[in-house]
């Protein structure tokens, strides 16, 4: 998929006390350069989209503070349209990240 960012930037929505490095070596492996920001609560998700640039944007559901439509309205009060993906498994989030960004690109 050569139309893909050669830099991913990953805005990750995952509480703090679970450890990001096995998504950072799932996606490694997978042989995607990744730039990641990653917050906890709803204020940081808007103050992260108003700061900079997401190409995605991953959601792990065990983040009690922020749900799905939580970000949909931040992205829709800001008039972007960064696709979600959300996390299910680390072993397939690179192809995850991946059919979101191609559908992103169509």
């Amino acid at each position: 998929m050569s139309a893909l960012p050669t830099l991913v930037r990953i805005l990750v929505i995952r509480p703090w006390t679970i450890a990001e490095t096995p998504l950072r070596a799932a996606l490694q492996r997978a042989g995607m350069a990744v730039e990641i920001t990653r917050v906890d609560i709803e204020p940081a998700v808007n103050a992260a989209l108003m700061r900079r640039g997401f190409d995605v944007i991953i959601l792990d559901p065990k983040t009690p503070a922020v749900s799905r439509e939580d970000v949909e309205d931040c992205l829709r009060a800001l008039r972007l349209w960064i696709p979600i993906v959300d996390l299910r498994a680390v072993e397939s989030l690179a192809d995850d990240i991946q059919h979101a960004l191609a559908n992103r690109l169509n």
